[in-house]
């Protein structure tokens, strides 16, 4: 994953993880070909008149539907892949949450103390809050980013 800096211009020009190696690979000899080409009609070795069709623009127009299908194309499937990740993460956080309250659910059918009860309810939902947090923290893209944690100061051991 190349993970760019929004401050700086010159993460847009790296080589590591860059299409650019390669697209200059492929077009490098094309280009060389074309300018010899046209040095070739300028020196008066070659005659390009008999081209002319070339000039009526069907292969702009041709060029231009492809880009722009591409274009499009790849701006869809980018939406759809923000959204599933948008999604995943939100079912994530749920599914965390369900389980959760499940944990919850059955401290009630407990025959423990209600005080060691109280303090394992607790510590079971301050210790999914830290989990969540972390997941957050992993999948951010700022450095220190802080997500909220529920009383973290309650997970000391002397708190216990």
């Amino acid at each position: 994953m190349i993970h760019y800096n929004p401050n700086k211009w010159s993460s847009m020009f790296g080589v590591r993880g860059s299409v650019l190696p390669v697209s200059i690979r492929i077009s490098l000899p094309w280009a060389l070909v074309a300018l010899m080409i046209k040095y070739l009609e300028l020196w008066g070795v070659i005659d390009l008149k008999v081209l002319d069709f070339l000039n009526t623009g069907e292969i702009y127009g041709g060029f231009t539907f492809v880009l722009g299908f591409t274009l499009v194309f790849r701006t869809s499937q980018s939406y759809t892949r923000y959204w599933a990740a948008a999604t995943a993460v939100h079912e994530m956080g749920s599914e965390w949450s369900d389980s959760c309250a499940s944990l919850l659910a059955f401290c009630s059918c407990s025959k423990a103390r209600p005080e060691e009860i109280q303090r394992y309810m607790h510590l079971t939902v301050r210790l999914f809050s830290v989990l969540h947090a972390m997941a957050m923290e992993e999948i951010a893209e700022l450095k220190h980013e802080n997500f909220r944690v529920i009383d973290c100061l309650g997970l000391d051991r002397a708190a216990r």
